[in-house]
């Protein structure tokens, strides 16, 4: 007895005598879509044009058939996608065929299937629980018992995507099923079952990258990514433009490019090349774009340099930029840079605002004018060691765990020279005198506190 056909293929035209015949009983190819308890979905498309004298063999063509069948038989393990859009299930016959010039497929009744090289794009190999899970579906009933029971075998398992295939023929069989509702990602609000996605976009949110984000989030996050991206093609590209420098043919037009820069995504690698460069000429090309670029994070890096460079040179070419471009601009970084707890840091600052005559340092520099730090030194049993460390307060001496801790004064030669240049007076090391003299006169904050 022959098996009973449903569906469209009641509908279909009998194919015409050129063909050949492709269905016989249990020839079926496995699932396509949703997963339907007992019963695949399975898509055949057939060439008039293609023969085979034992088992029927043909290829993607002209002709479609959708046939609902019943299980029956082996489940097959591998998963033909074709060019045409559809999707088949079956057995690959000739795994290792070196250039790939047909696909050989078999079904489980033993059907031979025959497929251009060029008519499959993709083959996906079934896993063996994946092929286990299509052995034991038909011990489960088709009940909210019996599929809940399978579902958690896939969860176990690790079947994610049959698991949710399960879960939703579930509420086929009860809508109302809450625990399958939660799996599948729905909360109930007013009596009524939502998905999440649908509740988060209507409150303006996307999925994006396994968070929740609203559209701005997702453009600034693209933005930062393009952003991070161009960067680091900067530092690739001015190292690049850096050997050419060293070459005889291309010297002048890579040194030329490189003092022509002007985008703004190149500062992380001109201050990475301004680090490790060893020549002085080219850290000045590498300032000069940086003073072109004139961004605010430019801005930062050329005062960064100023204060932190270790060549003195390069320090005062970078001071130079500074005061061609705005002195004033780079005060509240310097002055930041002053509460350091580096004592050659605070001088080399004092002497960057000294140079750039920001008279508004005043009262900044004499609170820095005398510094303690805290030092702690061996207690004589081992090789001496000193870290220091900067205080707000001075004097006193400490013990414990064999160690001394002691406070370190520290006169700040480069402050004073910065404090006399900016005011034209001098008190020395003298830091009531200073703020005496600063509320005598009475000036803003902002104002030039050298004599008239």
């Amino acid at each position: 007895m022959g098996e009973e056909v449903h569906g469209p293929l009641a509908q279909t035209p009998t194919p015409s005598a050129g063909m050949q015949k492709i269905v016989t009983k249990h020839s079926f190819f496995g699932m396509k879509g949703k997963w339907k308890r007992g019963r695949h979905v399975v898509v055949v498309r057939i060439r008039s044009d293609r023969t085979c004298s034992q088992n029927f063999v043909f290829t993607a063509g002209v002709v479609a058939f959708t046939i609902a069948i019943t299980l029956g038989g082996q489940v097959l393990a591998d998963r033909f996608e074709l060019a045409n859009g559809e999707t088949i299930e079956g057995t690959l016959l000739n795994p290792s065929e070196r250039p790939r010039r047909v696909w050989l497929v078999r079904s489980s009744d033993g059907t031979s299937l025959q497929f251009d090289a060029d008519a499959v794009t993709h083959v996906t190999r079934e896993t063996p629980v994946q092929k286990e899970f299509h052995e034991i579906v038909s011990e489960y009933p088709d009940t909210i018992e019996g599929q809940w029971k399978l579902a958690e075998w896939c969860q176990e398992k690790k079947l994610e995507k049959e698991r949710h295939d399960i879960l939703e023929h579930m509420l086929e069989l009860d809508p109302d099923h809450v625990e399958a509702r939660r799996l599948l990602g729905y909360s109930r609000i007013d009596g009524k079952w939502h998905k999440r996605e649908q509740l988060m976009a209507e409150r303006g949110y996307s999925r994006y990258r396994g968070t929740w984000k609203t559209a701005q989030e997702i453009e600034l996050s693209d933005r930062a990514e393009q952003t991070e991206v161009a960067q680091k093609n900067w530092i690739v590209r001015l190292k690049k433009l850096r050997m050419l420098v060293d070459k005889p043919q291309s010297s002048d037009s890579a040194a030329k490019e490189i003092r022509e820069i002007s985008d703004r995504h190149a500062v992380g690698a001109l201050m990475l090349g301004i680090s490790k460069e060893p020549a002085f000429r080219v850290r000045s090309w590498y300032l000069e774009s940086l003073s072109r670029i004139a961004t605010q994070e430019a801005f930062s890096a050329i005062v960064q340099i100023a204060i932190d460079h270790p060549d003195p040179e390069t320090r005062l070419s970078a001071t130079e930029r500074l005061i061609v471009l705005g002195p004033h601009q780079a005060a509240s970084y310097a002055v930041a840079s002053l509460a350091s707890e580096d004592s050659a840091r605070i001088n080399r600052a004092a002497e960057l605002l000294g140079r750039l005559g920001v008279s508004s340092a005043v009262d900044s520099l004499v609170k820095v004018l005398i510094t303690v730090h805290t030092a702690v030194v061996s207690d004589g049993n081992s090789e001496g060691s000193t870290n220091a460390t900067f205080t707000p307060s001075g004097g006193g001496l400490s013990m414990g765990g064999g160690a001394k801790r002691i406070k370190v004064e520290s006169k700040n030669e480069a402050v004073l020279a910065a404090l006399v240049k900016l005011t034209s007076v001098n008190f020395e090391w003298n830091p009531t005198a200073w703020r005496s003299w600063m509320a005598t006169r009475q000036s803003p904050a902002d104002c030039d506190f050298r004599r008239d």
